[in-house]
């Protein structure tokens, strides 16, 4: 009801502003859960509409998802964007539902920490359209030599994972979700950064305090009527990051260099009826990218490791994570071949995808793919599927 009431709010504002315009795209997506079956197991369509209306110096735009899925035909639509941008005198102000990015990484995000991830579809298009927009009041200030950002978000959204938590949990076992970690102004997330935009390439500093995006699961036992029960509880913990970032192009290569503190962060115990451990973590990120007219080559390698009073936790092995694609393009423009894979260099889990589109016509593109997932301990052990095929169909207006 709360969509339906924003959406009139937004069509009866339309007539005060002079410039409107009106553009989306049209998804038929269709993917086979497993290639040895050779069957659809999902099937859906969706339009994607963006309207922006204009006035001067203020701008309203909004955007959603009307999804028809196989097996639900009955439409669901989902709210995007919905935010009011007005620039002045006093900086950039936008309030409403938005996308912010920080950092420099495209694939293993350091630094890109204030908008949640969408997984449950990650294995069929490009994880870098996979962030949700927050509800969220953000301001910035161009000073031409640096810009000044700082952000309070109202509302926490938490990633979405492709396995409900507690749909892999054994009979028996009691499974209790978060509540509402935001019940006040003071519980919010707030944000600041500020970019140099220097002779040799542009450099950030960043500072957050928020709420972690992916839930930690504690267990402990509970008397229940003379009965000992397994209680899997989902808490989130508080996150303070501070960080910097910088994009150095030389010649036809690019360096994205990431790292970041995160202090006293919480982690989960691996014995039951513990409380959570709290230790620093570093993190860091090398990316380095290559193009031409026809090929593109991106490159990152992540590492992070936890510190305790100054020192390793050797306990806590470090974790290192490789990303890369290499993409090809036609002379006209018309194809695109391109394969990408991850890589867990601790665990050996490991993910790749080959995908080929083509655009015959403007606005129109059609995508052919292929991902094969392998993993025991990490995010990949979730996924159920060996192979995953996938065909998508996207015009655009």
């Amino acid at each position: 009801m709360k969509k339906i009431v924003l959406l009139m709010l937004f069509s009866l504002t339309a007539g005060l502003f002079a410039e409107q315009n009106i553009s989306g795209d049209f998804y038929l997506h269709g993917s086979l859960g497993d290639l040895d079956e050779g069957k659809w197991n999902d099937l859906w369509m969706s339009f994607e509409p963006q309207i922006t209306l204009q006035q001067e110096d203020i701008k309203l735009l909004a955007s959603g998802k009307m999804e028809v899925q196989q097996g639900l035909w009955q439409p669901e639509f989902d709210l995007g964007l919905l935010n009011l941008d007005f620039s002045g005198a006093t900086g950039r102000w936008i309030i409403g539902q938005q996308e912010i990015r920080w950092g420099q990484s495209l694939a293993l995000p350091v630094l890109d920490v204030i908008c949640p991830r969408d997984y449950s579809n990650l294995f069929s298009g490009d994880p870098r359209e996979s962030v949700v927009p927050v509800p969220a009041l953000s301001w910035s200030y161009d000073l031409n030599w640096a810009m000044v950002e700082a952000l309070y978000i109202f509302q926490h959204r938490p990633n979405v994972l492709p396995l409900a938590p507690g749909d892999s949990l054994p009979d028996g076992v009691e499974f209790r979700e978060a509540s509402d970690v935001i019940q006040g102004p003071a519980d919010g997330e707030y944000g600041t950064r500020l970019r140099f935009f220097l002779p040799f390439g542009d450099l950030g500093l960043a500072l957050y305090y928020g709420w972690e995006d992916t839930p930690l699961y504690l267990q402990r036992i509970e008397m229940q009527e003379d009965n000992a029960v397994l209680v899997v509880s989902e808490d989130y913990y508080r996150l303070f990051l501070s960080g910097l970032d910088a994009a150095i192009p030389m010649g036809p290569l690019l360096f994205r260099l990431e790292t970041a503190m995160l202090w006293n962060r919480s982690f989960a115990p691996s014995d039951v009826g513990q409380s959570t451990l709290k230790s620093h973590q570093w993190m860091g990120l090398l990316g380095v990218d290559w193009m031409d007219s026809q090929w593109n080559i991106v490159t990152e390698i992540m590492s992070s490791y936890r510190l305790q009073e100054g020192q390793y936790v050797e306990e806590e092995p470090m974790q290192c994570s490789l990303a890369g694609e290499l993409a090809y393009s036609s002379f006209s423009g018309l194809w695109q071949w391109s394969i990408s894979g991850l890589f867990n260099m601790i665990n050996y889990d490991w993910y790749t995808g080959v995908k080929m589109s083509h655009s015959p016509y403007d606005g129109l593109n059609l995508e052919i793919g292929v991902g094969i997932p392998r993993g025991d301990e990490d995010f990949f052990s979730t996924v159920e599927e060996d192979y995953m095929g996938y065909l998508n169909c996207r015009y655009s207006f």
